[in-house]
């Protein structure tokens, strides 16, 4: 998809575990600008965290069916919110 310059780049963030992300969601809408959405979503299936290769292999399905949703939804970007990058 290719952006518009009339509309704001969308980034969603996705947090590979199930507890989510530990950040503050007003840390978040920090990061907006004019002309920058940010969204944040987390899996519903998977490990709570992301220690080993189990659980990143726990958390690969889920990770890339929101991955492919944003891309559907028209997120411009996606950044997954974890060390490990599952």
């Amino acid at each position: 998809m290719l952006h518009s310059a009339d509309s704001p780049v969308h980034v969603r963030i996705v947090s590979p575990v199930v507890l989510g992300t530990r950040r503050d969601p007003a840390s978040l809408q920090s990061l907006e600008r004019p002309g920058l959405v940010v969204s944040r979503t987390k899996i519903q299936r998977g490990p709570a965290t992301v220690e080993s290769e189990l659980e990143d292999g726990l958390a690969v399905p889920e990770t890339v069916a929101l991955v492919v949703e944003a891309e559907r939804e028209g997120c411009d970007a996606v950044v997954i919110d974890c060390m490990g990058d599952p």
